[in-house]
């Protein structure tokens, strides 16, 4: 489900219910441009997810409008980007709490994929819902394996943000591994979340952050057409010293 824009029906939302407690997998991408509920924010809360009415920023990790998601926990979608030091170009998203103490005795897993650094800020409408810090922005649940079953059952994956998988973003940064990854934890695909593999250059891209982007404006339009300015002066003082010699 990927950047809902409507209210779904009840019995819609049963249905994912349902799908999910039959061992169903479900990928869910909300975002912060939509905050208007759903329906399926209750349903998350069941099963230990919460998804706040917010936008998610961070001042050390903006890249212009966009955020750089560079931490991430320890789980099978996210290891591989961890140890390729590659991290995720998302719109600010929405903040998603894994509830631990809603899934405890439930038989659930329930843990954080990504988050900000500690310059986090979750911006609400509501003022006292404002919370600062380490923020995440994507979580996991999973079914335990019993006796009966070694393999899990439900797993489902909810990120804040539907635009980093967008046509524009996809290239950008990790967001095409975590594509894989993502998908290969969901179906159970071992071989898919092993590593992140050598990948195709289509084109070279420099993406510079705000700071040093100003510092090069700085140099590219003041500085260096100063320093050519100052030498043609120079030589034409030395010149018309020459002259009047």
């Amino acid at each position: 489900i990927a950047g809902p824009r409507h209210k779904f029906l009840k019995e819609e939302v049963a249905a994912v219910d349902q799908f999910l407690q039959t061992g169903g997998r479900l990928l869910l991408l909300l975002n912060a441009h939509w905050t208007d509920s759903t329906g399926l924010e209750q349903l998350l809360l069941r099963w230990g997810v919460q998804v706040d009415r917010n936008m998610v920023k961070d001042v050390s990790q903006r890249l212009g409008n966009d955020l750089v998601i560079s931490q991430f926990g320890n789980h099978p979608a996210a290891i591989p980007l961890v140890n390729a030091k590659v991290g995720l170009l998302m719109s600010p998203p929405r903040s998603v709490y894994p509830l631990q103490t809603l899934t405890a005795g439930r038989n659930l897993i329930c843990q954080s994929i990504a988050y900000t650094s500690t310059n986090g800020v979750a911006q609400s409408d509501i003022p006292s819902f404002r919370r600062r810090g380490t923020i995440p922005v994507m979580a996991s649940v999973e079914t335990k394996a019993t006796e009966v079953s070694r393999s899990s059952g439900a797993r489902l994956l909810v990120a804040g943000d539907s635009f980093f998988l967008s046509n524009g973003r996809i290239r950008q940064y990790g967001n095409r591994n975590f594509v894989t990854l993502a998908v290969g934890w969901l179906t159970d695909q071992s071989h898919l979340i092993q590593g992140i593999g050598p990948q195709p250059m289509y084109e070279f891209q420099l993406t510079v952050p705000n700071r040093e982007f100003h510092r090069l404006s700085l140099l590219m339009l003041a500085v260096f057409p100063g320093i050519i300015f100052a030498l043609g002066f120079a030589v034409w003082l030395r010149r018309r010293a020459d002259g009047n010699s």
